[in-house]
């Protein structure tokens, strides 16, 4: 099932250092770095764009998205990448892992994290994306 190989693959990329724009498993990447890289290692896309600022306009991230996964209704399912708003705007994405738990690469905690989607997280949730088949 791919929601179980993202979430298997989301997960050996926990402990690699938050930095902006990079995309290496291990040396430093940001939440988009961590859901491209997973996507490129399960060769689901190799779209991929650098080009963005630490507050990354909302819409610009969704068009990105939405090249690649469709935006569904109701509750995320295990692999789904989760919008989130940080300072009242959609700009950080998340791999939805089941169970109620998320893994993103957290700027705060300095790496990519695994924890809950706890009531802080659903508030800013803005838009649950499954992967195109």
């Amino acid at each position: 099932m791919i929601g179980e190989r993202i979430v298997a693959a989301a997960r050996t990329w926990a402990g690699t250092p938050f930095r902006h724009a990079e995309r290496q498993k291990g040396r430093g990447c940001d939440c988009v770095g961590l859901v491209l890289g997973v996507a490129h290692e399960l060769s689901l896309t190799d779209w991929d764009f650098r080009n963005y600022s630490r507050s990354v306009d909302g819409d610009v991230l969704r068009r990105y998205i939405e090249q690649f996964c469709d935006r569904i209704d109701g509750l995320p399912e295990q692999g789904d990448l989760l919008l989130l708003a940080i300072h009242g705007h959609p700009q950080h994405l998340a791999v939805y892992c089941g169970e109620g738990r998320m893994i993103h690469a957290h700027e705060s905690a300095g790496m990519v994290v695994e924890h809950r989607f706890d009531a802080f997280w659903q508030r800013r949730l803005r838009g649950v994306y499954r992967w195109r088949p």
